[in-house]
């Protein structure tokens, strides 16, 4: 699959899978430990398409006013989705465009200040934090979602658990490879969610908690519920197609050539890979708990 020209940042990785992030009773579970309810003005730092801002502003009170922005024109604007979603819960909603780096708006702003999968994009994380911190009020809640994406490579699969144990270290040693291709190409760190709680602590936010979602998308034969069918269709039709092997090979060149025999080797594996996972998915062979750990931290200002 060939990125188009005119596709937003990171709009490859997004889809309907996403609403299966979450079990809802663990997303209540954290309205309740983040005092949401007290929560009057929010702001979605890199809102994207605005999944998590929907998500957080569902456990605000009417009346309570929600700001979203990305840096990405294409997101950052509404639509008549957007705008019947809070209308219908009379919350009042604007989104803009604005950089994470330098947030148009004046200290001690909003009560809550959020973001989820955003940090994992930019160089300096800390930086963005503290301009979080910054436009946050006195007392008011900051809180973050984001993963440990690397986890991924030694989860197993019904496929994956087959690997002689020289393939799962190579397969593992591919995605360190890309990840910390990423953070030299100065474009994020892929499992930024480890360092949050130190990244708070250096910004001394009080009251720092950190917790880990408890979903696990559990994929099985026949694939007929929408949590099975998004999950699998998406990783069908973008599972290391064109403008993930762009991306990389642009990682594995921070190294110089250093590792172009391993990139050689993955690249045949995951061609492999793929073709497998078509064929278990036809077979009705195929299973998967497709988890991630995603961490949710918190702090007060």
């Amino acid at each position: 699959m060939k990125k188009p020209d005119n596709k937003g940042h990171s709009e490859e990785y997004f889809g309907d899978f996403r609403d299966h992030w979450y079990n809802q009773d663990f997303l209540e579970l954290m309205a309740k430990r983040w005092e949401l309810k007290n929560v009057n003005s929010l702001l979605d730092v890199g809102c994207g398409q605005c999944h998590w801002t929907r998500i957080a502003s569902s456990f605000l009170n009417k009346g309570s006013h929600v700001t979203a922005v990305d840096s990405d024109p294409k997101w950052a604007k509404s639509d008549e989705k957007l705008e019947k979603f809070f209308s219908e819960r009379d919350i009042a909603f604007q989104i803009e465009e604005a950089d994470a780096l330098n947030l148009p708006y004046k200290d001690n702003s909003f009560d809550a200040v959020t973001s989820q999968t955003v940090l994992i994009h930019i160089e300096n994380p800390l930086n963005a934090l503290r301009e979080m911190k910054r436009v946050l009020k006195p007392g008011g809640i900051l809180f973050c979602a984001e993963p440990n994406n690397l986890v991924a490579s030694v989860v197993k699969d019904s496929i994956t658990a087959e690997f002689r144990i020289e393939e799962v270290i190579e397969w593992f040693t591919f995605g360190l490879i890309k990840e910390k291709g990423k953070i030299k190409q100065g474009k994020g760190d892929n499992s930024v969610g480890d360092l949050l709680p130190k990244f708070f602590s250096q910004l001394q936010l009080k009251d720092i908690r950190a917790h880990l979602s408890d979903k696990a998308n559990v994929i099985i034969p026949p694939y007929n519920s929408e949590e099975s069918k998004s999950m699998l269709d998406f990783r069908l039709e973008n599972y290391y197609e064109d403008f993930m092997k762009a991306e990389t090979k642009k990682q594995f060149e921070q190294f110089g050539g250093k590792y172009d025999a391993v990139l050689k080797r993955a690249e045949k594996k995951m061609d492999e890979y793929k073709a497998e996972l078509k064929d278990a998915t036809r077979n009705q062979t195929y299973y998967d708990v497709s988890t991630a750990v995603m961490y949710l931290v918190s702090g007060r200002k």
